[in-house]
C-alpha cells in the first residue's frame, strides 16, 4: 500500500510537477516521511469506524479490483441504494462495474484530451491521473530492499491498528 502511494507521488511529481526529485529512491523517501499525516488520518477513520461502523467505509483496491462486483454491491448497500433482484438479474452490477473500468475509463476522450486546472498555474492533462491500473506494479519500479523497506514502514504505522495489507510479492 505504502509502495503504491510512493509511486503514484513519484510519478505525480515527475509528470506534472517540475521534477524537484531526480531519481525515484530520493522521492520515496520524502514520500515517506509525507505519507505520516495520511496515516494518522487513516488511523482516525478506522477508530471512528469501530463506533459507528455504519458511517465509514473503508475499500482496498487489490480487493475491488479482484471482486468488482462483490464491492460495488457494498458501496451501494452502504450509500442506501441497494440494488433489487431485478437490477441484479439484468446484470446493472455488471454493467456499472464495465463502465467504471480502468480500461473504460482511460479509453474515454476526455480523459485522452481534457485538461484539469487545480489552480490556475497548475493546468495538466487528465491522461496523467491514469498509470496501469494493476495491483503490486510498485515491483516493475522498486527493488526488493525497496518494497521490504516500505511494507516494514507499513507494518509499523498501522501497527495495532486493524488494518491489514497484503506484503508486496514479487514476481
Amino acid at each position: 500500500m505504502i509502495s503504491s502511494l510512493c509511486l503514484r507521488r513519484h510519478f505525480f511529481r515527475l509528470t506534472l510537477l517540475t521534477p524537484c526529485y531526480q531519481n525515484l529512491q530520493e522521492s520515496l523517501w520524502i514520500a515517506r516521511l509525507s505519507t505520516f499525516a495520511e496515516t494518522q488520518m487513516m488511523c482516525l477513520f478506522h477508530e471512528r469506524k469501530l463506533g459507528v461502523p455504519e458511517k465509514i467505509l473503508f475499500l482496498k483496491y487489490e480487493e475491488m479490483k479482484n471482486a468488482p462486483v462483490k464491492h460495488v454491491k457494498q458501496l451501494a448497500e452502504f450509500l442506501g441504494k441497494p440494488f433489487s433482484p431485478e437490477e441484479e438479474k439484468e446484470g446493472v452490477v455488471q454493467e456499472i462495474v464495465k463502465l467504471c473500468s480502468f480500461e473504460k475509463l482511460t479509453c474515454l476522450e476526455v480523459n485522452k484530451t481534457g485538461k484539469l486546472a487545480f489552480v490556475p498555474e497548475l493546468i495538466i492533462g487528465n491522461d496523467n491521473l491514469f498509470r496501469k491500473g494493476q495491483v503490486r506494479d510498485s515491483k516493475n519500479h522498486l527493488t526488493s530492499e525497496m518494497i521490504k523497506r516500505l511494507d516494514k514502514i507499513t507494518e509499523e504505522k498501522f501497527k495495532g491498528t486493524g488494518f491489514t495489507f497484503g506484503k508486496s510479492k514479487r514476481h
